[in-house]
């Protein structure tokens, strides 16, 4: 077998890369009877080159890039800082002045206004089943601390309504009175307000 580049030698092995036969002159040995010709190692030499400058490139492109995202972020923290002190401002002195002109509430007694007072229960009930899985209340007393604040809502209070807990997942709730003025034969369930009853 005759080199590719000088013909009239012979060939001492094949190129690992282009597998041409090449002569000892031309064969870079890699040992173990690996060889590579000049050209390949020219042109792997110049692709290891044009990758390197590659990656420097993209370093410096991202670097460029970082250096514009920490400028924007600088000039929106400039912006912003002082918006929002701004608006804490105005937050701050809204709250003192409603604080100041507000007027005093009156508190809630359930005696004076009993078909809210059946309506808060209603809402107690309802959010005592979500925590339970849907299952309602044994008893309304269940719900005095946790639903009902029992700072403002007595057992005596709950006294003056009606609640049957029919199933695990269905009540009624009404006045015991029959109803009021406002809310005369109404009864609250699971379903919502029912007339009637």
């Amino acid at each position: 077998m005759q080199c590719a580049i000088h013909p009239h030698k012979l060939a001492a092995g094949r190129c690992r890369v282009c597998k041409k036969p090449i002569c000892e002159e031309c064969a870079e040995d890699f040992g173990g009877g690996a060889y590579q010709c000049m050209n390949c190692s020219l042109r792997l030499t110049f692709d290891q080159m044009s990758e390197q400058k590659s990656e420097r490139s993209k370093a410096r492109e991202l670097k460029k890039l970082e250096e514009k995202a920490k400028k924007k972020k600088r000039a929106l923290l400039r912006i912003l800082i002082p918006v929002s002190l701004g608006v804490a401002i105005a937050i701050v002195e809204l709250i003192l002045y409603y604080r100041v002109s507000a007027p005093d509430v009156e508190p809630f007694i359930p005696s004076r206004n009993p078909p809210a007072f059946l309506v808060v229960v209603d809402q107690a009930i309802q959010e005592y089943s979500t925590d339970h899985g849907g299952t309602m209340p044994n008893r309304l007393e269940d719900l005095l601390g946790r639903y009902l604040p029992p700072e403002r809502i007595t057992p005596a209070d709950l006294e003056t309504l009606d609640y049957v807990r029919n199933s695990p997942q269905s009540y009624t709730l009404k006045l015991k009175t029959g109803g009021s003025d406002l809310m005369p034969g109404f009864t609250l369930s699971e379903k919502g307000f029912e007339t009637g009853g």
